[in-house]
């Protein structure tokens, strides 16, 4: 694990108390934990969605050059229609 820096924040009352309950039943040991828990999920959906995008561009850069590909086809001379 990386080095560990302090970053003070505030959240909404309801918010941090959803934070200490999940702490005083003893599912975390600390409010940080829980925080660095969502960060890390938050930041692996994040990836995700970046690949996913990454795909989708793809997809339609493919999709473009084929349908540029077909229209060219289509408008030669020697094409059967």
């Amino acid at each position: 694990m990386s080095p560990l820096e302090q970053l003070t924040f505030a959240l909404p009352s309801e918010l941090a108390g959803t934070l200490r309950a999940a702490v005083d039943v003893g599912d975390y040991a600390s409010e940080g934990e829980i925080v660095r828990e969502a960060l890390d999920e938050w930041s692996r959906a994040r990836a995700d969605d970046a690949a996913k995008l990454e795909w989708l561009r793809e997809a339609v850069r493919l999709g473009t050059r084929a349908g540029r590909a077909f229209r060219r086809w289509r408008s030669s001379p020697k094409s059967v229609q």
